[in-house]
Protein backbone atom coordinates (compact mmCIF):
# COMPACT_ATOMS: atom_id res chain seq x y z
CA UNK A 1 0.00 0.00 0.00
CA UNK A 2 0.75 3.52 -0.26
CA UNK A 3 2.72 5.20 2.58
CA UNK A 4 -0.59 7.62 2.77
CA UNK A 5 -2.46 4.52 3.27
CA UNK A 6 -0.19 2.99 6.05
CA UNK A 7 1.18 5.69 7.76
CA UNK A 8 -1.72 7.20 10.04
CA UNK A 9 -0.88 3.73 11.74
CA UNK A 10 2.86 4.59 12.42
CA UNK A 11 3.27 4.77 16.31
CA UNK A 12 -0.52 3.67 17.22
CA UNK A 13 -1.80 0.65 18.74
CA UNK A 14 -3.50 -1.42 16.03
CA UNK A 15 -4.04 -5.01 15.97
CA UNK A 16 -2.87 -7.15 12.21
CA UNK A 17 -6.44 -7.73 12.27
CA UNK A 18 -8.15 -4.48 11.83
CA UNK A 19 -5.14 -3.34 9.61
CA UNK A 20 -5.64 -6.02 7.33
CA UNK A 21 -9.52 -5.15 7.42
CA UNK A 22 -9.23 -1.64 7.02
CA UNK A 23 -6.46 -1.81 4.09
CA UNK A 24 -7.96 -5.00 2.33
CA UNK A 25 -4.41 -6.52 2.75
CA UNK A 26 -3.05 -10.38 3.54
CA UNK A 27 0.03 -9.29 5.09
CA UNK A 28 2.11 -6.24 6.88
CA UNK A 29 5.72 -5.67 7.48
CA UNK A 30 6.35 -4.48 10.91
CA UNK A 31 9.97 -3.86 13.05
CA UNK A 32 11.78 -1.48 14.86
CA UNK A 33 15.17 0.25 14.82
CA UNK A 34 17.26 0.56 17.89
CA UNK A 35 20.84 2.97 17.83
CA UNK A 36 23.58 2.01 20.18
CA UNK A 37 26.73 4.46 19.85
CA UNK A 38 28.19 3.25 16.37
CA UNK A 39 25.79 0.18 15.54
CA UNK A 40 22.43 0.06 14.43
CA UNK A 41 19.85 -2.87 14.48
CA UNK A 42 17.15 -3.36 12.54
CA UNK A 43 14.10 -6.17 13.00
CA UNK A 44 11.98 -7.10 10.40
CA UNK A 45 8.90 -9.51 10.47
CA UNK A 46 6.07 -10.31 7.88
CA UNK A 47 2.54 -11.22 9.50
CA UNK A 48 -0.27 -12.28 8.21
CA UNK A 49 -4.03 -11.10 9.33
CA UNK A 50 -4.36 -12.57 12.08
CA UNK A 51 -1.17 -11.48 13.39
CA UNK A 52 1.02 -14.97 12.92
CA UNK A 53 4.67 -14.68 12.20
CA UNK A 54 5.32 -15.64 9.05
CA UNK A 55 8.97 -14.63 8.56
CA UNK A 56 11.55 -12.69 10.57
CA UNK A 57 15.24 -11.12 10.14
CA UNK A 58 17.51 -8.94 11.99
CA UNK A 59 20.06 -7.12 10.67
CA UNK A 60 22.72 -5.79 12.76
CA UNK A 61 25.57 -3.34 10.96
CA UNK A 62 27.82 -0.50 11.69
CA UNK A 63 26.49 2.96 11.20
CA UNK A 64 29.14 4.27 9.02
CA UNK A 65 26.93 4.94 5.78
CA UNK A 66 23.24 5.24 6.96
CA UNK A 67 22.23 5.64 3.47
CA UNK A 68 23.79 2.60 2.16
CA UNK A 69 22.61 0.67 4.87
CA UNK A 70 19.39 1.48 4.52
CA UNK A 71 19.22 0.67 0.84
CA UNK A 72 20.96 -2.73 1.82
CA UNK A 73 18.22 -3.77 3.97
CA UNK A 74 15.43 -2.31 2.08
CA UNK A 75 16.97 -4.46 -0.46
CA UNK A 76 17.01 -7.54 1.10
CA UNK A 77 13.72 -6.86 2.75
CA UNK A 78 12.01 -6.59 -0.24
CA UNK A 79 13.67 -9.53 -2.25
CA UNK A 80 13.11 -11.97 0.45
CA UNK A 81 9.06 -11.13 1.16
CA UNK A 82 8.46 -11.08 -2.62
CA UNK A 83 10.18 -14.78 -2.65
CA UNK A 84 8.20 -15.92 0.30
CA UNK A 85 4.71 -14.47 -0.42
CA UNK A 86 4.94 -16.05 -3.30
CA UNK A 87 5.61 -19.19 -2.17
CA UNK A 88 2.80 -18.29 0.33
CA UNK A 89 0.37 -17.90 -2.02
CA UNK A 90 1.51 -20.92 -4.26
CA UNK A 91 0.45 -23.26 -0.81
CA UNK A 92 -2.75 -21.26 -0.29
CA UNK A 93 -3.63 -22.24 -4.16
CA UNK A 94 -2.54 -25.72 -3.54
CA UNK A 95 -4.92 -26.13 -1.19
CA UNK A 96 -8.29 -24.25 -3.05
CA UNK A 97 -10.32 -27.18 -4.88
CA UNK A 98 -9.91 -26.39 -9.05
CA UNK A 99 -13.44 -25.27 -9.40
CA UNK A 100 -12.82 -22.45 -7.30
CA UNK A 101 -9.75 -21.18 -9.07
CA UNK A 102 -9.03 -17.63 -10.70
CA UNK A 103 -6.87 -16.30 -13.16
CA UNK A 104 -4.36 -15.31 -11.15
CA UNK A 105 -4.52 -18.99 -8.94
CA UNK A 106 -3.56 -20.66 -12.35
CA UNK A 107 -0.68 -18.11 -12.71
CA UNK A 108 0.98 -19.46 -9.03
CA UNK A 109 0.01 -22.83 -9.88
CA UNK A 110 2.01 -22.61 -13.49
CA UNK A 111 5.06 -20.81 -12.14
CA UNK A 112 6.61 -23.82 -10.28
CA UNK A 113 7.20 -25.47 -13.41
CA UNK A 114 9.00 -22.70 -14.54
CA UNK A 115 11.70 -23.00 -12.20
CA UNK A 116 12.84 -26.74 -12.00
CA UNK A 117 11.20 -27.38 -16.08
CA UNK A 118 10.46 -30.98 -17.38
CA UNK A 119 8.77 -31.08 -20.77
CA UNK A 120 6.30 -32.65 -18.56
CA UNK A 121 5.06 -30.22 -16.75
CA UNK A 122 6.24 -26.98 -18.75
CA UNK A 123 3.03 -28.40 -21.19
CA UNK A 124 0.86 -28.83 -17.93
CA UNK A 125 2.04 -25.30 -16.85
CA UNK A 126 1.16 -24.37 -20.15
CA UNK A 127 -2.58 -25.96 -20.07
CA UNK A 128 -2.77 -23.81 -17.04
CA UNK A 129 -1.61 -20.60 -18.36
CA UNK A 130 -4.31 -21.05 -21.21
CA UNK A 131 -7.27 -21.49 -18.91
CA UNK A 132 -6.14 -18.50 -17.03
CA UNK A 133 -6.45 -16.54 -20.44
CA UNK A 134 -9.55 -17.89 -20.62
CA UNK A 135 -10.73 -17.23 -17.20
CA UNK A 136 -9.63 -13.60 -17.86
CA UNK A 137 -8.38 -12.60 -21.44
CA UNK A 138 -6.75 -9.64 -19.91
CA UNK A 139 -4.49 -11.13 -17.49
CA UNK A 140 -0.86 -10.07 -18.05
CA UNK A 141 0.56 -12.37 -15.66
CA UNK A 142 -0.47 -15.28 -17.01
CA UNK A 143 0.68 -14.47 -20.84
CA UNK A 144 3.91 -13.19 -19.40
CA UNK A 145 4.30 -17.10 -17.78
CA UNK A 146 2.81 -18.39 -20.99
CA UNK A 147 5.76 -16.46 -22.83
CA UNK A 148 8.15 -17.98 -20.40
CA UNK A 149 7.10 -21.69 -21.12
CA UNK A 150 8.20 -20.89 -24.83
CA UNK A 151 11.49 -19.70 -24.29
CA UNK A 152 12.40 -22.49 -21.58
CA UNK A 153 11.23 -25.10 -24.41
CA UNK A 154 13.59 -23.44 -26.79
CA UNK A 155 16.34 -23.20 -24.22
CA UNK A 156 15.93 -26.83 -22.79
CA UNK A 157 16.46 -28.13 -26.78
CA UNK A 158 12.50 -29.03 -26.42
CA UNK A 159 11.51 -27.06 -29.61
CA UNK A 160 11.93 -28.66 -32.99
CA UNK A 161 11.53 -24.89 -34.78
CA UNK A 162 13.02 -22.80 -31.78
CA UNK A 163 13.10 -19.84 -34.05
CA UNK A 164 8.77 -20.88 -34.18
CA UNK A 165 8.57 -21.34 -30.75
CA UNK A 166 10.44 -18.38 -29.60
CA UNK A 167 8.04 -16.41 -32.01
CA UNK A 168 5.32 -17.46 -30.07
CA UNK A 169 7.19 -16.05 -26.91
CA UNK A 170 8.23 -13.18 -28.07
CA UNK A 171 4.09 -12.70 -29.62
CA UNK A 172 2.65 -13.59 -25.86
CA UNK A 173 5.37 -11.17 -23.53
CA UNK A 174 4.44 -8.00 -26.14
CA UNK A 175 0.55 -8.96 -25.32
CA UNK A 176 1.43 -8.72 -21.91
CA UNK A 177 3.29 -5.74 -21.46
CA UNK A 178 0.16 -4.22 -23.81
CA UNK A 179 -2.25 -5.19 -20.59
CA UNK A 180 0.79 -4.19 -18.47
CA UNK A 181 3.68 -2.51 -18.90
CA UNK A 182 5.02 -3.19 -15.56
CA UNK A 183 4.99 -7.35 -15.76
CA UNK A 184 8.76 -7.82 -15.45
CA UNK A 185 8.79 -11.14 -16.44
CA UNK A 186 7.38 -10.01 -19.31
CA UNK A 187 10.34 -7.63 -20.28
CA UNK A 188 12.74 -10.49 -19.24
CA UNK A 189 11.31 -12.90 -21.43
CA UNK A 190 11.60 -10.51 -24.53
CA UNK A 191 15.26 -9.68 -23.07
CA UNK A 192 15.90 -13.41 -23.51
CA UNK A 193 14.18 -13.40 -26.97
CA UNK A 194 16.38 -10.74 -27.97
CA UNK A 195 19.52 -12.76 -26.31
CA UNK A 196 18.94 -15.71 -28.48
CA UNK A 197 19.08 -13.61 -31.68
CA UNK A 198 21.91 -11.70 -30.68
CA UNK A 199 20.45 -8.35 -30.51
CA UNK A 200 22.32 -7.64 -27.09
CA UNK A 201 21.42 -3.77 -26.80
CA UNK A 202 17.56 -4.29 -27.37
CA UNK A 203 18.16 -7.03 -24.50
CA UNK A 204 19.91 -4.92 -22.60
CA UNK A 205 17.12 -2.24 -22.82
CA UNK A 206 14.31 -4.84 -21.82
CA UNK A 207 16.55 -5.89 -18.71
CA UNK A 208 17.02 -1.97 -17.16
CA UNK A 209 13.44 -1.33 -17.99
CA UNK A 210 12.50 -4.76 -14.78
CA UNK A 211 15.37 -3.02 -12.27
CA UNK A 212 13.84 0.35 -13.21
CA UNK A 213 10.50 -0.76 -12.31
CA UNK A 214 11.43 -2.95 -9.04
CA UNK A 215 15.29 -3.09 -8.21
CA UNK A 216 14.72 -5.96 -5.70
CA UNK A 217 13.19 -8.60 -8.23
CA UNK A 218 15.26 -11.20 -8.37
CA UNK A 219 14.19 -12.26 -12.01
CA UNK A 220 14.89 -8.66 -13.45
CA UNK A 221 18.27 -9.16 -12.24
CA UNK A 222 19.46 -12.37 -13.18
CA UNK A 223 18.14 -11.34 -16.79
CA UNK A 224 20.37 -8.28 -16.60
CA UNK A 225 23.19 -10.84 -15.62
CA UNK A 226 22.41 -12.81 -18.33
CA UNK A 227 23.22 -10.10 -21.41
CA UNK A 228 25.82 -8.70 -19.81
CA UNK A 229 27.52 -12.12 -19.42
CA UNK A 230 26.78 -12.23 -23.59
CA UNK A 231 27.55 -8.82 -23.89
CA UNK A 232 31.41 -9.89 -22.40
CA UNK A 233 30.94 -7.71 -18.54
CA UNK A 234 31.93 -10.70 -16.99
CA UNK A 235 32.18 -9.12 -13.72
CA UNK A 236 29.11 -6.74 -13.80
CA UNK A 237 27.35 -9.98 -14.92
CA UNK A 238 28.32 -11.97 -11.71
CA UNK A 239 27.47 -9.01 -9.72
CA UNK A 240 23.88 -9.15 -10.66
CA UNK A 241 23.53 -12.77 -11.28
CA UNK A 242 24.97 -13.35 -7.50
CA UNK A 243 22.63 -10.48 -5.73
CA UNK A 244 19.48 -12.52 -7.93
CA UNK A 245 20.82 -15.38 -6.26
CA UNK A 246 20.81 -13.64 -2.32
CA UNK A 247 17.57 -12.46 -3.45
CA UNK A 248 16.16 -15.83 -4.46
CA UNK A 249 18.69 -19.00 -4.04
CA UNK A 250 16.43 -21.01 -6.36
CA UNK A 251 17.77 -19.37 -9.49
CA UNK A 252 15.99 -21.18 -12.88
CA UNK A 253 18.21 -23.94 -14.74
CA UNK A 254 19.23 -21.16 -17.21
CA UNK A 255 20.51 -18.16 -14.80
CA UNK A 256 22.18 -20.81 -13.18
CA UNK A 257 24.17 -21.77 -15.98
CA UNK A 258 24.52 -17.92 -16.98
CA UNK A 259 26.04 -17.64 -13.09
CA UNK A 260 28.22 -20.67 -14.25
CA UNK A 261 29.44 -19.70 -17.21
CA UNK A 262 30.37 -16.24 -16.37
CA UNK A 263 32.62 -17.74 -13.27
CA UNK A 264 33.76 -19.93 -15.99
CA UNK A 265 34.90 -16.87 -18.15
CA UNK A 266 36.33 -14.74 -15.17
CA UNK A 267 38.78 -18.46 -14.79
CA UNK A 268 37.17 -18.79 -10.96
CA UNK A 269 36.63 -22.49 -12.47
CA UNK A 270 35.95 -23.79 -8.45
CA UNK A 271 32.88 -21.36 -8.40
CA UNK A 272 31.67 -22.28 -12.38
CA UNK A 273 31.85 -26.20 -11.06
CA UNK A 274 30.10 -25.86 -8.12
CA UNK A 275 26.86 -23.62 -10.14
CA UNK A 276 26.83 -26.51 -12.85
CA UNK A 277 26.78 -29.41 -10.20
CA UNK A 278 24.40 -27.54 -8.49
CA UNK A 279 22.16 -27.04 -11.32
CA UNK A 280 22.40 -30.40 -12.79
CA UNK A 281 21.44 -31.81 -9.15
CA UNK A 282 17.60 -29.49 -9.31
CA UNK A 283 17.64 -29.99 -13.41
CA UNK A 284 18.44 -32.86 -14.59
CA UNK A 285 17.57 -32.01 -18.21
CA UNK A 286 19.84 -28.77 -18.06
CA UNK A 287 22.43 -30.54 -20.82
CA UNK A 288 24.16 -27.27 -20.95
CA UNK A 289 25.19 -27.17 -17.66
CA UNK A 290 27.09 -30.76 -18.32
CA UNK A 291 28.83 -28.12 -21.58
CA UNK A 292 30.60 -25.68 -18.33
CA UNK A 293 31.03 -28.09 -16.42
CA UNK A 294 33.04 -30.65 -18.68
CA UNK A 295 34.96 -28.16 -19.46
CA UNK A 296 35.67 -26.38 -15.81
CA UNK A 297 36.87 -30.17 -15.33
CA UNK A 298 39.49 -29.83 -17.89
CA UNK A 299 40.81 -26.56 -16.88
CA UNK A 300 41.32 -28.03 -13.51
CA UNK A 301 42.53 -30.99 -15.01
CA UNK A 302 40.62 -33.05 -13.84
CA UNK A 303 40.54 -35.18 -16.79
CA UNK A 304 38.65 -38.06 -16.17
CA UNK A 305 35.61 -36.20 -14.67
CA UNK A 306 35.95 -33.91 -18.03
CA UNK A 307 35.62 -37.19 -20.27
CA UNK A 308 32.36 -38.69 -17.86
CA UNK A 309 30.94 -35.33 -18.62
CA UNK A 310 31.40 -35.11 -22.15
CA UNK A 311 29.82 -38.65 -22.68
CA UNK A 312 26.88 -38.00 -20.63
CA UNK A 313 26.96 -34.65 -22.92
CA UNK A 314 26.85 -36.76 -26.04
CA UNK A 315 23.81 -39.34 -24.47
CA UNK A 316 21.55 -37.16 -23.69
CA UNK A 317 22.06 -35.12 -26.99
CA UNK A 318 24.08 -37.15 -29.69
CA UNK A 319 24.00 -34.41 -32.31
CA UNK A 320 25.87 -32.21 -29.90
CA UNK A 321 28.42 -30.05 -32.25
CA UNK A 322 30.17 -27.43 -30.04
CA UNK A 323 31.24 -25.94 -33.30
CA UNK A 324 27.45 -25.86 -34.79
CA UNK A 325 26.03 -22.20 -34.41
CA UNK A 326 22.81 -23.45 -33.85
CA UNK A 327 24.20 -25.22 -30.42
CA UNK A 328 25.84 -22.18 -30.46
CA UNK A 329 22.67 -20.15 -29.98
CA UNK A 330 21.16 -22.23 -28.12
CA UNK A 331 22.39 -21.78 -24.88
CA UNK A 332 21.78 -18.56 -24.87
Amino acid sequence: MSWNAVSPYKGKPASPGTIAQTLSVHYQVEGSVMRTGERVRVIAQLVNSDGRVLWAARFDEALADLFALQDRITTEIAGALAIRLTKFEQQRVLAKPAERLEAYDYVLRARPALQRPTRENNVEARALLRRAIQVDPNSAAAYAALAETYHVAVAMGWAESPTDVLSRAEEMASKALSLDDSQVRAHVTLGRVHIFYQRYEQAKAEMDRTIAINPNDAHGLAGRGNVLMWLGQTDAAIQALEQAQRIDPDLNAIDRFALSLAYYLNRRYDSAIGQAELNLRETAGANFSRIVLAAAYAQHDRREDAARIAKEIRRADPTFDPQDPDAKRLVH
